[in-house]
């Protein structure tokens, strides 16, 4: 805990110097500063992003970004005192049980991030994408060492910078940090709601009554964190000026919109908010605007650009806009996967999807085991339950976003149905339905905020039994909290796999050397696949990795297996 501690004061501190420089960019007034948090650390994912097309993200970017931030502590002297005066004012002005609740909050989610890792997916590419951007930066074409792998979200970009693996391999927490500037951010929203009685503020300061749920996203570096805690924090500020909007306002929504869809594509809806946004700001003008901009073009520029390189496809994993580069992945694995992915969230095989009626994919949608079922059923409700509420508030800005709602489900109903690429516009509206039944009593919201603390503690203290909930063996039981884990957090992950040496072609790579799941590739030496999925994919497509040249610098292209 102790040194998950130290990496959240190092991390605040160079993400809230770079979000002050990125307002003086921007020109945005009157930030809030979680939000300015966030805004630095969409600007050091980019500056990362850019570092990665020429070489690693290791102890020479760790020595620039310092650097960097040091210069931009003197150049923005004044902004960076009046950022630390306003954040400490606010504290100072929180009610003492805020002051508890936030307190600890904090030592909850640190004490969550030592532990061990809790998600699947953390075990099958998140650990190695990251290891690959720390020790090769961008590699063109790796997808086709592991398809997963081209998914090199903009968050494990962000997490390969605050790894610090030059140091050790148990950092890996940054979706933590999200979470706790998330919680940050909530309790200044429920201190407003204190003082004012608003009830934008409350549906926003509840944030922390599910925690329980956000919990098992932060022990490992989850893109789905921070797009939910991006989506309060523009939802927030798209509600809340709404009738008065500014330009400043609308760069601040712009900025996180754009840094919840360069983390993930599936945030797209996110950039309905500064379009219905732009309308009510009547001072807008492409000049004054240019820095906002150039700010869309380079983050677009550099989304498209680091998908090239390590698939050949510009909006990976979506088959389209490819240029036939050497390196890119087959087009029937592209086709294979698209194929798959609406079936895959109904749990059935594409013979059976094609036979069957939409009702009938609903009604099996609606009813899937576990998690997946449970989620699916409260999306529906929350689709449904606010309307009533809405239409009696008659406040036209949580319309907008109600719809927002909408939109994002319809697209994600046509093309994946999961319900973690929605879940932030659940629990949005799930915190409204809540919020519309307690607003006229305060110390209820506090209540409820409190026992949240005791809810969420349970998981780290006593270990649950989670068969009911998943079929996967790596989310069969929570860990718990150990006292070792007190002062050094938990490996990154939560295997302790042997790996052994293969080869296939010019490609020596290094496969789990006990029987594990597909798509398994743990902590292992670089590079790293499991000898199965080689097989399937040899077997199924005729296609197989190679080595691009003599070393893994070179990365990989794919290799038409003779018949």
């Amino acid at each position: 805990m102790l040194l998950v501690a130290l990496t959240f004061v190092y991390i605040f501190a160079l993400s809230a110097q770079t979000g002050i420089a990125v307002n003086r960019w921007l020109s945005i007034k009157n930030p809030d500063p979680f939000i300015t948090v966030f805004s630095g650390l969409f600007g050091i994912t980019t500056f990362a992003c850019l570092w990665a097309f020429f070489g690693r993200i290791g102890w020479e970017f760790q020595l620039a970004l310092v650097l960097y931030s040091i210069i931009l502590a003197f150049i923005y002297k004044s902004e960076s005192a009046a950022f630390y005066h306003g954040l400490r004012s606010g504290i100072r002005d929180l009610p003492l049980s805020l002051k508890i609740i936030f307190g600890i909050t904090s030592a909850l989610i640190i004490a969550k991030c030592a532990g061990s890792p809790f998600l699947p997916d953390n075990e099958s590419y998140y650990i190695q994408t990251v290891k690959w951007l720390n020790e090769y930066g961008l590699v063109r074409g790796l997808a086709n060492l592991h398809f997963f792998f081209g998914q090199t979200s903009g968050w494990h970009i962000a997490q390969s910078v605050f790894s610090l693996s030059f140091i050790d391999d148990r950092f890996n927490d940054l979706s933590g940090f999200a979470l706790w500037i998330g919680n940050g951010f909530a309790i200044f929203r429920l201190k407003d709601y204190l003082k004012s009685g608003s009830f934008t503020a409350l549906v926003f300061g509840l944030t922390g009554c599910v925690n329980v749920l956000l919990f098992q996203f932060i022990a490992a570096p989850s893109p789905d964190l921070p797009v939910y805690i991006i989506a309060f924090m523009a939802s927030w500020l798209f509600v809340e000026h709404f009738d008065k909007a500014s330009a400043s306002v609308l760069r601040q929504i712009t900025v996180l919109v754009l840094f919840g869809v360069f983390i993930k594509l599936t945030a797209v809806a996110l950039l309905l908010l500064p379009l219905l946004l732009l309308p009510k700001v009547k001072a807008f003008s492409i000049r004054t605007e240019l820095p906002l901009l150039a700010t869309c073009f380079v983050t677009l520029s550099l989304f498209i650009a680091k998908n090239l390189i390590v698939s050949g496809y510009a909006f990976y994993p979506m088959p389209m806009l490819s240029f036939g580069f050497e390196h890119q992945v087959p087009k029937i694995i592209m086709d294979y996967f698209a194929a798959n992915t609406r079936p895959a969230a109904f749990d059935i095989d594409v013979t059976t999807y094609q036979s069957v009626s939409q009702l009938h994919l609903f009604k099996r949608w609606l009813m899937l085991p576990g998690l997946h079922g449970i989620f699916n059923m409260l999306s529906v409700l929350v689709l449904l339950v606010p309307v009533p509420i809405l239409f009696a508030k008659k406040i036209r800005s949580w319309w907008l976003l109600y719809f927002t709602m909408v939109f994002q489900w319809l697209l994600l109903y046509a093309i994946s149905p999961q319900y973690r690429f929605g879940l932030h516009f659940v629990l949005i509206f799930g915190l409204f339905v809540l919020a519309s039944m307690i607003q006229s009593r305060k110390k209820l919201a506090v209540a409820f905020t409190g026992f949240s603390i005791v809810v969420a503690s349970v998981p780290l203290l006593v270990p649950i039994g989670m068969a009911s909930l998943s079929n996967n063996k790596l989310f069969r039981e929570n860990p718990v909290m150990t006292r070792r884990q007190a002062v050094f957090p938990h490996p990154n992950s939560s295997e302790t796999t042997h790996f052994t040496a293969e080869t296939i072609g010019n490609l020596n790579y290094f496969s789990p050397s006990e029987p594990t799941f597909f798509w398994f590739t743990g902590n292992g030496p670089l590079p790293c696949v499991n000898t199965e999925q080689l097989d399937f994919f040899e077997k199924n497509f005729g296609y197989r990795p190679q080595l691009g040249g003599t070393s893994l610098h070179d990365g990989f292209h794919p290799e038409k297996v003779s018949d």
